[in-house]
């Protein structure tokens, strides 16, 4: 899955962008959370999020926000059978 995923995000033109590949989608929450803390050792004030299946980023972002005192921006990627993106589309709450 490494691979693939490498992949879809050199074709999406994000490769230029820290990103994280894991195993299960639902370790991504804490693998970002990891990331900030071990890896930039700084908090930004704003983390994008840029991803095709938002579900559990969208389920704990407050929490994230919370936890790291962040504002965290969710963009849900509309892939076209992972060669490309069909749009890219800020997440927002009513």
């Amino acid at each position: 899955m490494q691979e693939f995923a490498s992949k879809k995000i050199k074709s999406l033109w994000l490769d230029k962008f820290n990103y994280i590949v894991v195993e299960n989608a639902n370790e991504k929450i804490l693998e970002t959370i990891k990331y900030v803390i071990n890896s930039l050792w700084f908090i930004p004030s704003n983390i994008i999020i840029y991803e095709d299946r938002p579900k559990f980023f969208i389920e704990f972002q407050k929490i994230i926000e919370n936890f790291l005192w962040t504002q965290v921006d969710i963009m849900q990627v509309e892939m076209d059978w992972n060669k490309w993106y069909k749009k890219i589309e800020k997440i927002t709450w009513l």
